[in-house]
C-alpha cells in the first residue's frame, strides 16, 4: 500500500508538461505571476507583492507542516504556475459521510495511522494560478485532469471543490476541460479584501469522474 504524505506533492509527469514540488528558484516566477494584473483581479494575493513574500511562501511550503499538495508547474525547465490541492475536511463532512461510509472511512484511518500520515478526508479544494507567459495554451487544464486523476486513484479523498469569483471564466473552462460538472451561483460565497463577493461553486465526485474517465 502506497505512503500517503499530504504535505509533499508526488511528481507528475503530463504531455509537455511536469508538476513537481515547489524550490527556491521559482521564486521569481512565482513573484511575477502574483503581480500580474490578471492574478490580483481575481484572487486575493496582497497587492504590494515582494520577492521576499514569495521565497517565504516556497519555504512554507516545503516545510512539511502543510496539508495541501501543491506544485509548482514546469514547462520546458520553467515555472509555468501554481497548482494547489487542499486537504481540509470539516467536522461537518465527516459527520456526513459516517453513516454510509464507516467501514471504508475506518479501514482509510487505519492505514494512515499505519504509514504515520495525515488522515484522508472527505473534501480537497483546488486552487491554481497561471504564470501569465503560459497563459492560453490549455496547460493548468491538462495539469487539473493529472492532479485529479492522482487523488482520486489513490481514493485520498471523495470529492473535489472548485470556487471562483463570478465571471471568472478562465478559470472556469479550466476545471471543465478536467470533467468538473456546470457551475452553481452561490451569493456571498467569497471573502476577498473585506468584500463579500457572489462566487461561482462545482463539485466533482470520485464516482463522476470514474464514470467519466470510463474506471
Amino acid at each position: 500500500m502506497e505512503p500517503i504524505d499530504f504535505s509533499k506533492p508526488p511528481v507528475l509527469k503530463g504531455d509537455g508538461f511536469t508538476l513537481r514540488p515547489h524550490r527556491p528558484e521559482d521564486a521569481q516566477g512565482v513573484y511575477e505571476r502574483c503581480i500580474d494584473p490578471a492574478a490580483l483581479a481575481w484572487t486575493s494575493i496582497p497587492r504590494e507583492y515582494t520577492l521576499e513574500m514569495a521565497a517565504s511562501y516556497i519555504e512554507e511550503l516545503n516545510s512539511g507542516e502543510s496539508s495541501t499538495w501543491s506544485w509548482a508547474l514546469e514547462v520546458d525547465g520553467s515555472y509555468a504556475g501554481t497548482l494547489d490541492l487542499r486537504f481540509a475536511g470539516t467536522a461537518q463532512d465527516w459527520a456526513a459521510e459516517e453513516g454510509e461510509m464507516a467501514d471504508e472511512l475506518a479501514h482509510r484511518r487505519a492505514e494512515a495511522a499505519q504509514f504515520g500520515s495525515r488522515m484522508p478526508v472527505p473534501t480537497a479544494s483546488l486552487g491554481y494560478v497561471v504564470h501569465p507567459a503560459f497563459r492560453g495554451r490549455g496547460l493548468m487544464g491538462q495539469a487539473v485532469r493529472l492532479a485529479v486523476d492522482e487523488a482520486f486513484r489513490r481514493a485520498l479523498v471523495e470529492r473535489i471543490l472548485w470556487q471562483a469569483a463570478v465571471g471568472n471564466w478562465g478559470s472556469f473552462k479550466t476545471v471543465q476541460a478536467a470533467g468538473f460538472p456546470d457551475f452553481l451561483e452561490v451569493p456571498a460565497l467569497l471573502g476577498e479584501r473585506g468584500l463579500r463577493l457572489d462566487g461561482w461553486v462545482s463539485v466533482l465526485t470520485r464516482d463522476a469522474w470514474a464514470a467519466g474517465r470510463g474506471a
